[in-house]
């Protein structure tokens, strides 16, 4: 099956260095330290918004991306930075933000790691804002890389949803 020729832990590293990327050169928003997980986990801990955006094809899993409101509030400031919103616009402008960054990161990340011989197609984004888990499947494996700003923290999560043991 193509799907064991993903190397995840290598995936979670890519995505994550693109967030970073993302933040420095972007929004010159500095990444001060990073810390990378791997575990079974029943739930996902979310932050104040999380976006997210599932992957089909050869493989079959969700990235998501979740911000702590301090940093999702300067992220925002300065991702629309040069537009002139309403008050009446800034809840779905926000919405709309955090969702193109999610599919910059992974569409990004796919372009660098993609081959011809693999069909990947991605969900379009969705964006959660009042959830504060997500439960996952018995044995799904959870990848988590903490980035933490000197606005607060983004949490970068790569959900594999194989079930290798045939349950």
């Amino acid at each position: 099956m193509a799907d064991a020729q993903f190397n995840f832990p290598d995936l979670i590293d890519k995505l994550s260095c693109r967030m970073v990327d993302f933040l420095n050169t972007e929004l010159a928003i500095a990444t001060i330290d990073s810390v990378l997980a791997s575990n079974t986990l029943q739930k996902m801990q979310l932050n104040y918004l999380t976006s997210l955006i599932s992957l089909e094809g050869s493989v079959k899993m969700f990235v998501a991306l979740s911000y702590d409101e301090s940093l999702f509030n300067e992220v925002f400031a300065r991702y629309t930075a040069e537009l002139t919103l309403d008050d009446d616009e800034q809840e779905e402008a926000m919405l709309d933000s955090a969702g193109d960054i999610v599919n910059i990161l992974v569409g990004n990340t796919l372009a660098d790691i993609n081959d011809n011989n693999k069909k990947i197609t991605m969900s379009p984004p969705i964006v959660i804002t009042a959830a504060k888990q997500i439960g996952c499947r018995r044995h799904s494996l959870v990848y988590r890389t903490h980035l933490i700003t000197q606005y607060g923290v983004v949490d970068v999560y790569l959900i594999d949803c194989l079930i290798q043991d045939g349950s």
